[in-house]
């Protein structure tokens, strides 16, 4: 498995895993390497901000970004060495299904401070990035 701060329970999901409302549910982990703590705006149910990009000829292109309504919620508190685990739903629609197979990898949206105002304070993408993972028919 790919060394990188978030990590995913299965290496391989399949279509046959997405639930009646559309959505294939990816359980992670995230591990604080940094020395730093580190904080994630809560959208959802305590689910920090996140995109699925799939691998293409091209590299890496952004396939289903979540929508967050940043409510006054306050942000996922990670100290260095600790761990965050959430399950994460991609959304998934019907016409969508057959472009679904290939590989995938989360990029999460966190951040050095508390602030949420800009985005000066996010981490470098290799500091937020998960192992990649297939999702097969």
């Amino acid at each position: 498995m790919e060394n990188t701060p978030i990590t995913t329970r299965k290496q391989v999901y399949s279509i046959a895993e997405v639930t009646a409302m559309g959505i294939l549910k990816v359980e992670t982990s995230y591990v604080n390497r940094t020395q730093s703590d580190v904080f994630m705006p809560q959208c959802f149910r305590d689910i920090p901000p996140f995109s699925f990009e799939k691998r293409t000829n091209e590299g890496w292109v952004d396939a289903y970004t979540a929508t967050c309504v940043l409510v006054g919620r306050d942000p996922i508190h990670v100290k260095p060495g600790g761990t965050y685990t959430v399950a994460i739903p991609f959304s998934v629609l019907d016409s969508e299904v057959e472009n679904l197979p290939g590989t995938y990898r989360l990029v999460w949206h966190i951040r050095s401070t508390k602030d949420l105002s800009d985005n000066k304070d996010i981490l470098p993408i290799e500091k937020r990035i998960s192992n990649a993972f297939t999702i097969t028919q």
